[in-house]
Parts: C-alpha cells; sequence; structure tokens
C-alpha cells in the first residue's frame, strides 16, 4: 500500500485525493498538486492561507515522512458547497514559481561563464532559493542582456545556449545540469507496466535552422567617384548606407533623405541619400535653383557604415536524407553576437530526429524526476533503450493507494504542443517590447520600508520628518554601533551621540524614512 502525508506550513492535514503532477519542458522542469479536502460546515474555512509552504510525501509500506515528493506553494484555495455538502480544493506550484514571480532588473554580462550568470541571477533576484547544484558549463558568452526578463525565461534561454535544463528540488536548491546525465536506477518493463503506448511522428522537430540575431553597423570601405559622363547626379553604393558621410573638394556636404520632402523643401541640400537604392543623389534644378553635380574630373569621396547581420545556418545531412527536409527559423534580437548565435544553432540542431513518446501506467512505487533516465523494454514495441523521463504524475484517492497504481511516466523526447508555443510567443514578445530597456539607463526606484533598508545601487537620497526624539539612527553601513551609550546627548533633535561614540548621527520619528535611488551602469 502507498502511504502518503500531507503537510502545510509543518501541520499536517487529510484530503480526500491528492494529484501531484511533475513535467519538463525543453530546458526546465516544473511541478504542481492539487488537493481535495472533505469540509462540512466549514471545517477548514480557517486552515490554510495563500503563501503557506506546502509539503507531499509518499512511500510504500513504511513511514512516508522520509520521501518528499513535492515541495511548493499554495497558489490557489477554493470552497464549493451545497446543501450540507461543502468541499475545497488546494493547487498551487513548486518552488520554480519563484523565478516566474520576478524579473531581472537591466543587466549586461560580458565574457561569461553561464554558470556564474545563473548563480549571480538567484543571489541578486531570488530569495529562498540556494545554488549547490549549479553546474559549470562549457559556454562562456561573450555578452547577454536582460531587460526585465524573467529570471525563468532566462534561465530558460542559458538552458537552451549551454545545452543544460534546470529545475528546483524539494529542498529548494536550483539544479542547473546537462539533461538526460542522471540515471533514476529504473528498468520499466512486463513485471511493472500496467498500460503502455508509443508514438513516433514528425512533429517539432527540425533540421535546417535558420537564426538570425541583432544587425549591426559596420564601417563599410570608402568609396571614391570622379564625374564622367555616364556618372551624372546619382552615384550608387556597394551596400545600403547609414550615417552618410559626403565630402567634395575637401568640403562635407549637407545631405537629406530622398522622397522624404518634396520640391522646394530640399533647397539648402547638397545630396539625398535612397538607402534601399543605395544611392547618393546629388541635388540640381530650376526647382531649387542650384546644382551640386560634381563639375567634370571632381571627385566625391564618401564614407557611411551598412548594416550586417548576425546570421547562422546549420543543417543536419543525415536526418535530412532519412526523414526529408524541415525548416526552422529562428529571429532574436537579443542575440547581439555570432558566437551566441552559433550555440543556439547547435542546440537545436540536436533536435532533428522525430519524436518518440511513450506513455506507461505503472504498478508499485518509483520516485522518478524528470530530467532523469530510466530503461524501458517493450519488446512487442522493438523498444529497449536508455530514455528521458519527461513527466511523472501521481493521482492519490483511496483506490489507487490500495493497488498501488498511483504513477504515470512519460518517456523520451519533449512533445510540442500548443501550451510550449504559446509560452514561446510570449517569450519573444516580451523581448521585443524590451528592446527599449536599455541597459544603460538610469533607473530611479522609491522604496519604502519597515524597519532595516539594504540600499543597493549608485546614488540615493534619503528623506526624512522632523526631527523628533530619538527612536531611530541613520549611519553608515560600516558604522558598528557601541552597545552602551546610544542615545542622543541633552537638547532636542541635537543629532550627536553621547558616550563612547564621538560621530554623529540624525534621528528621526519611527516609520518616516522614504529613500530613493536608482542604478547607473
Amino acid at each position: 500500500m502507498i502511504n502518503t502525508l500531507f503537510q502545510v506550513s509543518g501541520l499536517s492535514y487529510s484530503p480526500i485525493n491528492i494529484d501531484v503532477n511533475k513535467s519538463i519542458s525543453e530546458f526546465s522542469t516544473s511541478s504542481k498538486f492539487t488537493a481535495n479536502f472533505d469540509s462540512p460546515f466549514g471545517r477548514h474555512s480557517t486552515d490554510f492561507n495563500i503563501g503557506n509552504e506546502v509539503k507531499i510525501f509518499a512511500d510504500k509500506d513504511t513511514d512516508p515522512a522520509v520521501t518528499n515528493i513535492f515541495t511548493g506553494i499554495l497558489e490557489n484555495r477554493s470552497f464549493e458547497g451545497e446543501g450540507n455538502s461543502q468541499n475545497l480544493v488546494l493547487s498551487g506550484r513548486d518552488y520554480t514559481a519563484r523565478l516566474m514571480d520576478v524579473t531581472i532588473e537591466p543587466v549586461v554580462y560580458t565574457n561569461s561563464e553561464i554558470s556564474t550568470i545563473v548563480t549571480n541571477i538567484i543571489n541578486n533576484e531570488v530569495k529562498d532559493i540556494t545554488t549547490n547544484n549549479v553546474d559549470v558549463t562549457t559556454t562562456t558568452l561573450e555578452r547577454i542582456a536582460f531587460n526585465h526578463t524573467s529570471v525563468y525565461e532566462a534561465f530558460k534561454q542559458l538552458a537552451e545556449l549551454s545545452g543544460f535544463m534546470f529545475y528546483i528540488d524539494n529542498d529548494k536548491d536550483l539544479h542547473f545540469e546537462i539533461r538526460n546525465s542522471i540515471s533514476s536506477g529504473f528498468t520499466f518493463n512486463n513485471t511493472n507496466i500496467l498500460n503502455s503506448n508509443f508514438e513516433t511522428n514528425r512533429e517539432d522537430f527540425s533540421n535546417i535552422i535558420w537564426v538570425y540575431g541583432d544587425r549591426q553597423l559596420t564601417t563599410a570601405p570608402r568609396e571614391i567617384f570622379t564625374q564622367t559622363a555616364s556618372l551624372g547626379s546619382v552615384i550608387t553604393l556597394n551596400y545600403k548606407p547609414s550615417n552618410t558621410n559626403v565630402s567634395v573638394l575637401g568640403s562635407i556636404y549637407k545631405g537629406g533623405i530622398f522622397n522624404l520632402v518634396a520640391g522646394t523643401s530640399v533647397s539648402g541640400l547638397d545630396y539625398l541619400v535612397n538607402y534601399e537604392d543605395r544611392q547618393i543623389i546629388f541635388v540640381s534644378g530650376t526647382t531649387v535653383g542650384y546644382s551640386k553635380i560634381l563639375p567634370n574630373t571632381g571627385s566625391a569621396v564618401i564614407v557611411y557604415e551598412r548594416s550586417v547581420p548576425i546570421v547562422k545556418f546549420g543543417q543536419d545531412d543525415a536526418s535530412i536524407t532519412a526523414f526529408g527536409p524541415k525548416e526552422k527559423v529562428i529571429i532574436d534580437k537579443s542575440i547581439k553576437d555570432p558566437l551566441t548565435a552559433r550555440k543556439l544553432l547547435l542546440s537545436e540542431l540536436e533536435n532533428s530526429l522525430p519524436l518518440d513518446r511513450v506513455n506507461l501506467q505503472l504498478n508499485g512505487w518509483f520516485a522518478l524526476t524528470p530530467g532523469n533516465t530510466c530503461i524501458v523494454n517493450i519488446p512487442n514495441f522493438n523498444l529497449n533503450k536508455t530514455v528521458g523521463i519527461l513527466d511523472v504524475g501521481y493521482e492519490f484517492n483511496p483506490s489507487n493507494v490500495r493497488s498501488e497504481n498511483v504513477i504515470s511516466v512519460g518517456l523520451d523526447n519533449k512533445m510540442g504542443d500548443l501550451t510550449d508555443q504559446i509560452s514561446d510567443l510570449n517569450r519573444r514578445l516580451k523581448k521585443i517590447e524590451a528592446l527599449d530597456a536599455d541597459d544603460s539607463d538610469l533607473i530611479t526606484r522609491l522604496h519604502f520600508s519597515i524597519g532595516s533598508v539594504i540600499a543597493v545601487g549608485s546614488r540615493w537620497n534619503v528623506l526624512t520628518n522632523a526631527v523628533v526624539g530619538s527612536v531611530a539612527h541613520l549611519y553608515a553601513t560600516n558604522f558598528t554601533p557601541p552597545v552602551f551609550p546610544f542615545n542622543l546627548a541633552s537638547g532636542t533633535g541635537q543629532g550627536n551621540l553621547a558616550g563612547s561614540f564621538t560621530g554623529s548621527a540624525v534621528a528621526f520619528t519611527a516609520l518616516s524614512v522614504i529613500i530613493s535611488g536608482g542604478y547607473s551602469y
């Protein structure tokens, strides 16, 4: 028999049934739970609060308290009632929710190995989570920027670039490790499988990959043109020009944009830029009343910048031969350098085989973690190999725990679904919207607090109410106040500390501190 223990904030309760689901997306693992209670006459009306910590334990034929299968946060409680029948449904997520609920303030990492970025983000942005199992990667990024990206989405991007995955375990410790690198030690076969389903399909894989990052302006080769009978008033450049500089006989010409203004409005301009056609058009004609066309044998020196895209392309020829071509185009403006684009390309090419999905209903008890591996041996399906664990479902109810049929498991590569596509679209939309939040911006913050305050930033202003009494003192962070005495000298509002300390401090009424400031990177 499977025994369970359900705890909220350290207190034990007895739900009618409990469902726990652990699932892995392409680069991360998360868990959620649902628990149903019989609550006649409001039995549990005051027992639970949003934000309570929830722990779920389970094991076979023994005290379940030593086997923790879920640690998370209570996020929803729902009461339902009709007549004398009342029910309560609790639900929530594991501590991965912490990563989803906070964003990274604008920051840039340069020449940083990915595990150091992950650790730094946790230390700066997330409370309650440790980093004892963040493994060192082989990937160092020349540059990556985050502009109010959620920590969860940032970790997904870093995991994608390094070929890693991440999850938060039941001890609230972050794991950042190679996918399918740890074995569960279990083999599933006809001795423990109740029913099974095996499907191979062509969805959500690709073997021809294009990665488009941002565009960068670089200086184009200088071009010199000499007036001839065929040159006329129009010069065609080798590239589409940006930030154009035209000089004729040592004089810098004044430029404008072709077709932006009409007729007489070009007066005072020397040339117009036709970006799409790569042209420099010298102004002339009766409308403007003058000509800036190069004189015979005269020359013009044109210096400009051209926009160079960050593009990487790759394909898996063996996959194309075996399964036919399937193309994927990735456009990600947050990619600022070719090395990051290349690492993303290599990561995507790992998914160049059709997906094999195995779904099993198991008999017995198995402590499984998505992202680990197991062996599946089903001769009738021609299956006998090591595969990754995608998701694990636990359904605890009176019938299932007695028959020990509580676990369902999904194996092998990730199956693409609508939820992941919507998540990916949302992530890319956030990246587009974040383009205006530059990492060099000065961010002004207003912070209200009670008690001690840790001020982070480069510039701060501190305002207080009128000096009255000696309720609190403001002092530098490197100052250790003396134990005795720590009181104001005589005189209302003097602000000087008496006794062994000879410095000064300012006293103010409690709850009156307002601090403000900002980062200047």
